[in-house]
């Protein structure tokens, strides 16, 4: 972990001052209107100065700011109407409790995560939301441990709090769909399986599929374009059998593929069915069949979590179902 994320903690603090750890946490709590509960007058000053002079986050500068009345969210992109839609409902709870949300883009990664993370907590906010979390994110152990609130959204990690769809059910249920089309040759388009989204969906696409007693399904890992599963849907196409259903975990995908199957000639869905994911407007538009999820309560929920742990209440990770809007990409009576 970068030492630039490191920060005094609290117990630092407490060990100065000759107080607890609680003592401190109540004194130095962003949402305290009256500190004089918990110390006196006399040990409210020492437990501030020593946060001071130690730079412990908001007393860095030597004044008293209980509050930034800001949050950080953290998107892989600012290309995806997935994002946009969670942003949303990030914002619309911002908004109500009257805080700043500041949107940072991690998608080049020119500026390592960590500086970025590292600039925002120098900027004082009150916590983060990261929607860029992989598997394998060694950074969110780094962060937990100095302390610093933060919740994680569309993506999971098994080891700290997230806001996420139930993206094994996503998978299933678009394999269970096509399976009971009559569909036996199945193959994913998706994401990257070191990202919780694309290994659940996987997991959950592959179970159906063993469960029915079918080979298994191709599987191409596809960035969430339409020119990218354009790619993966040719790359499909050279393989035999060629696939006679195909879930697409992203509606942009999917219809990158539709246009694919239609210029070799193939029809959609007598020939091969195509179902998408998020059932975005553009899946309503091009009867597209398309898992539902709703983006922008995970942005509520994710944002509330957030300001519940900033106030040291106890929260959980919390799971957004999932549905099936079944249009004419599947089936042609839709």
């Amino acid at each position: 972990m970068p030492n630039k994320l490191k920060r005094p903690t609290q117990k630092q603090i407490a060990d100065k001052v000759g107080v607890s750890t609680t003592t401190v946490s109540r004194v130095l709590s962003r949402y305290e209107p009256n500190p004089r509960r918990w110390a006196s007058v006399t040990t409210i000053a020492q437990i501030r100065q020593i946060a001071a002079e130690l730079g412990y986050s908001q007393y860095a500068n030597g004044s008293y700011n209980p509050r930034s009345n800001s949050i950080a969210l953290m998107l892989p992109t600012t290309d995806d109407f997935v994002f946009s839609a969670i942003h949303s409902g990030i914002e619309e709870v911002a908004s109500h409790h009257q805080l700043n949300s500041i949107m940072v883009c991690t998608k080049e990664g020119l500026w390592p995560r960590s500086d970025r993370i590292a600039a925002l907590l120098d900027g004082r906010v009150d916590g983060l939301i990261m929607a860029d979390a992989s598997l394998d994110d060694d950074l969110l152990k780094g962060i937990q441990e100095q302390k610093i609130p933060f919740t994680l959204v569309h993506r999971r990690h098994p080891l700290y709090i997230s806001v996420h769809a139930d993206d094994w059910a996503a998978g299933n249920l678009a394999a269970r769909h096509l399976i009971n089309l009559g569909r036996r040759n199945l193959a994913f388009i998706g994401g990257r399986s070191e990202v919780s989204t694309g290994k659940d969906r996987i997991d959950g696409f592959t179970s159906a599929i063993k469960s029915a007693g079918l080979a298994s399904p191709r599987i191409i890992e596809s960035d969430p374009f339409i020119g990218a599963g354009q790619n993966a849907t040719k790359a499909l196409l050279q393989q035999n059998p060629v696939p006679d259903g195909i879930f697409a975990a992203h509606d942009l995908t999917a219809v990158g593929s539709i246009s694919v199957l239609r210029e070799q000639g193939l029809s959609v869905p007598d020939d091969v069915a195509v179902v998408g994911c998020y059932d975005s407007p553009l899946a309503q538009a091009t009867n597209l069949t398309s898992i539902r999820v709703d983006l922008k309560e995970m942005g509520h929920r994710a944002c509330q979590l957030l300001l519940d742990k900033i106030d040291n209440l106890q929260v959980h990770s919390e799971t957004i179902s999932v549905s099936m809007a079944i249009r004419g990409s599947t089936d042609p009576r839709a």
